[in-house]
C-alpha cells in the first residue's frame, strides 16, 4: 500500500496507484526522502493530471522516539505513513504497525472501551445515488457511510475515495471526467460486499486484529440485536491510546488538518478553562477535538470548517459537533455547548431535590 516515486512525476502518471490507494513516499532522484503524497491528497487532484506530485508533499521529517511520540506525529499530520529513524536508516511505518505495536499493551487497551471512542454511524441506503451520499458527507463533514440495505442490515462501508475513484478513473488508471449522469449510479454498484463486523462486547484488541487482518481503517459495530451500533476506526484506538498512556498530557487531543501554533494554542487555552470550571463536577476531564474542511467559498474564499469534539470525563460523556465560517467562533460554539451540558449536569442534582421537594409540599398540602 506504499509506493515510492520521485518528485519529478506528474498525478497522470500515478492513476493507477492512486486507483489501488496507494500512499506515495516522494523522493529525490538519488532515493533520498522528501516527503509523503497521501492517497486522499492525490485523489483529489485527478481533475489536475499535470500538476508535479512535489509540489503536494507533506513534509513530515522523520522522527526519533518512543510509539507514543510516533503515534502522536502520526495523528498530528494527518496521514496514514511516518517516517521513523532507525540508525542511519528511515523506515516508513504505517498506521497498521502502529496498532501492531500497541497491541501487546494489554494494561493500557484495558482501559479503552468502545463506547468511548465510537463514532455516530451516518447511513445510505445501496439503492440511493451518489449524489445523495456526497450530500449527506458534506451536510455532516464526515468521509464515509455506512450502506444498509431495505431491512436496516449494513452491507457496505462508502467513503469519499470510493466515490472519487468512481467518478474520476475508468480501466484502474486513466483519468475521465464526470458525467451529470455518474451522480445518479447506485450505491450498491460501488461498494465491496465482504463487509467486516464487530460487537459492541468486543475488546480492542478484537477490533485491533480486525483492523490489522484486514488492512482496514475502520469497522462499524453492532449491538446485542445486530442493530448498527457506531463505528471505531484505527485513528480513534490510537488517540485513545494516547489518552490513556500519558493521561496528563493528552487530555486535550488536537487532530485534522494542520493547524498553526496560534490556532492549537487557542484549542488548548479553551480547554483549559474549562478544565479549571468544571474539573472538581466532572473528574478528570479528556477531550478530543478533530477539524476539517469540508468545502470552501471560492466567491468569498472562506474556508468551511466542520468540527468535533468528544468529551470524556468520570461522570460525564458527550458528542458535539459544529459548522462554520470562522474557525475561532466555530470553536467558541463547541465550548459553549460542552459548557451547557456540564451546567445541565451540574444542577441535576438540584433539579430532582427541587422536584422531590415540590411533590413533598404539594402531598402535605392536602393531608
Amino acid at each position: 500500500m506504499v509506493k515510492f516515486i520521485t518528485g519529478d512525476h506528474e498525478i497522470k502518471n500515478i492513476v493507477g496507484d492512486i486507483y489501488r490507494g496507494e500512499d506515495i513516499i516522494i523522493t529525490d532522484k538519488k532515493g533520498k526522502y522528501l516527503g509523503i503524497l497521501s492517497n486522499e491528497k492525490a485523489l483529489r487532484y485527478l481533475n489536475k493530471p499535470n500538476t508535479k506530485i512535489d509540489k503536494l508533499i507533506i513534509k513530515i521529517k522523520p522522527i526519533d522516539g518512543d510509539i507514543t511520540y510516533i503515534i502522536e506525529k502520526m495523528i498530528g499530520s494527518n496521514t496514514r505513513l511516518i517516517p521513523v529513524k532507525k540508525g542511519d536508516k528511515i523506515e516508513i511505518m504505517n498506521i497498521f504497525d502502529l496498532l501492531n505495536n500497541i497491541y501487546n499493551d494489554k494494561n493500557t487497551l484495558r482501559n479503552i472501551k468502545i463506547e468511548d471512542i465510537k463514532n455516530n454511524a451516518y447511513t445510505i441506503y445501496e439503492n440511493d445515488n451518489i449524489n445523495k451520499a456526497i450530500n449527506i458527507m458534506k451536510e455532516n463533514g464526515i468521509s464515509r457511510l455506512i450502506v444498509i440495505n431495505n431491512e436496516n442490515k449494513p452491507v457496505g462501508i462508502l467513503t469519499i475515495s470510493d466515490i472519487l475513484r468512481k467518478l474520476l478513473i475508468q480501466n484502474n488508471e486513466e483519468i475521465r471526467v464526470p458525467k451529470d449522469e455518474d451522480f445518479d449510479i447506485k450505491i450498491k454498484s460501488i461498494i465491496k460486499n465482504n463487509l467486516i463486523f464487530a460487537s459492541k462486547k468486543d475488546s480492542i484488541e478484537n477490533i485491533i486484529e480486525l483492523l490489522v487482518k484486514n488492512k482496514i481503517f475502520s469497522v462499524p459495530i453492532l449491538d446485542e440485536k445486530n442493530n448498527l451500533y457506531g463505528i471505531v476506526t484505527a485513528k480513534d484506538i490510537l488517540i485513545a491510546y494516547l489518552q490513556n498512556k500519558k493521561e496528563k498530557k493528552y487530555n486535550i487531543v488536537i487532530s485534522g488538518i494542520d493547524l498553526d501554533e496560534i490556532d492549537q494554542k487557542y484549542i488548548k487555552n479553551e480547554y483549559e478553562r474549562f478544565n479549571k470550571k468544571y474539573s472538581n463536577i466532572l473528574g478528570n476531564i479528556k477531550i478530543i477535538i478533530h477539524v476539517k474542511k469540508i468545502n470552501e467559498n471560492i466567491k468569498d474564499k472562506k474556508i468551511f470548517y466542520s468540527i468535533k469534539a468528544r468529551l470524556i470525563s468520570d461522570k460525564l460523556r458527550f458528542y458535539v459537533q459544529n459548522n462554520g465560517y470562522d474557525f475561532y467562533s466555530t470553536i467558541n460554539d463547541i465550548f459553549h455547548i460542552l459548557s451547557n451540558e456540564a451546567e445541565k449536569y451540574k444542577h441535576k442534582d438540584e433539579r430532582e431535590y427541587l422536584l422531590q421537594r415540590m411533590f413533598k409540599d404539594d402531598i402535605i398540602r392536602y393531608i
